[in-house]
C-alpha cells in the first residue's frame, strides 16, 4: 500500500510539473486591438481598419505538428466554434494583405497572429480568442478579444418626408400645391454620425452630422426644384448613398367668385320684363 501510495505521489507532482512547465514554454502576451477610424461609433468595412494581434512565446523550438487555432463566438451565439487553422511552421511566414488572419515571426520563437476584421462585417460584435495545440503539452489559451460592431457603410437607410409626406428613397418625385418646400431625412441603422448633405438646384442648403436634418425654403411656383440627398455613415469622402427628387411647385388657383345668385335674378328678370313689353304692345294696339 505504501509502495502504491509513493507512486501515486510522484504521478500526480509529475503531472503538476508538466503542467506548469506547459504555461512556461507557451506564453500568450494580452491582445492588443488597434483600430483607425472617423465614427463615433461602431467601424465602417473597406475603408475603416481594425486589426488583432496576439503575440504568443516558446520557450524552445516547436514540433511540426504544432497549431495555432483561432476560435471565434458570434453575437448571441454561446460557444465558441474553431475559425482558422495556423501551422506555426509552414504558416507563419508573414504579411499577406489580402488575408483575414495571418501569422508572423518577430523573433526566435515569437509569433503575432494578426486578424484583419475590415472585411469581417458578418462577425459584428463577435469574441475571438487563440489557443495552442502542441504535442505534449496542454492546450494554453489567450485572453479574449471583441469584435466592434461594424457596418457596411451602403447597407442602411433613411427616412425621407417632402412637405410632411412620407416619400421613398428609390422614387421622389412628387408636386406641391405651396411655394414652400419642406425637407426632412433621418438615417436609420448607421454607424454614428451620419453625415447628411442636402442640395437644392445645386446648392448645398444642409450638410451636417447628426442623424435627422430639416430644411425649409421658398421657390418660384409652377417650377421644377430638384432635390439631392447624399447620406454615409461618418463619412462623405468615401462611399455614400444618393437620392435625387424632382418636386414640382403647383401653381396656386384663385378662387372662383361664386355668381350663382346673380345668374338666377338675370333668369327671373329677362322673362319678366319681355311679358311686360308683350303685354303693352298689346294694350296699344287693341286700344
Amino acid at each position: 500500500m505504501e509502495i502504491l501510495h509513493r507512486i501515486g505521489t510522484i504521478f500526480f507532482l509529475s503531472t503538476v510539473l508538466d503542467f506548469f512547465a506547459a504555461q512556461e514554454i507557451t506564453k500568450f502576451l494580452k491582445g492588443q486591438t488597434q483600430c483607425s477610424t472617423k465614427c463615433k461609433s461602431g467601424y465602417l468595412i473597406t475603408s475603416d481598419t481594425c486589426v488583432f494581434n496576439y503575440e504568443i512565446s516558446f520557450k524552445e523550438a516547436l514540433p511540426e505538428t504544432s497549431s495555432l487555432i483561432l476560435e471565434i463566438r458570434e453575437a448571441h451565439i454561446e460557444v465558441f466554434n474553431p475559425l482558422i487553422t495556423l501551422n506555426v511552421m509552414t504558416d507563419c511566414t508573414g504579411f499577406s494583405k489580402d488575408a483575414d488572419f495571418y501569422c508572423t515571426e518577430i523573433d526566435s520563437n515569437v509569433y503575432i497572429i494578426t486578424i484583419n476584421a475590415n472585411e469581417l462585417s458578418r462577425y459584428s460584435q463577435a469574441e475571438i480568442r487563440a489557443y495552442t495545440v502542441i504535442v505534449n503539452q496542454k492546450n494554453v489559451y489567450s485572453d479574449i478579444l471583441a469584435f466592434p460592431q461594424i457596418f457596411d457603410p451602403l447597407n442602411f437607410n433613411g427616412h425621407l418626408k417632402i412637405n410632411g409626406k412620407n416619400m421613398s428613397t428609390d422614387f421622389c418625385n412628387t408636386t406641391i400645391d405651396v411655394r414652400d418646400l419642406t425637407l426632412e431625412f433621418d438615417c436609420v441603422s448607421a454607424a454614428k454620425p451620419c453625415v447628411i448633405e442636402m442640395q437644392v438646384n445645386g446648392d448645398t442648403v444642409v450638410k451636417q452630422s447628426e442623424n435627422h436634418a430639416f430644411f425649409q425654403g421658398k421657390y418660384e411656383n409652377g417650377k421644377d426644384v430638384l432635390v439631392t440627398i447624399k447620406y454615409s455613415a461618418c463619412r462623405l469622402d468615401g462611399k455614400f448613398i444618393t437620392i435625387s427628387c424632382s418636386v414640382f411647385t403647383g401653381l396656386i388657383q384663385s378662387t372662383p367668385k361664386d355668381n350663382s345668385n346673380n345668374d338666377i335674378a338675370i333668369g327671373v328678370t329677362v322673362p319678366l320684363a319681355c311679358i311686360f313689353l308683350v303685354a303693352t304692345i298689346s294694350f296699344l294696339i287693341y286700344r
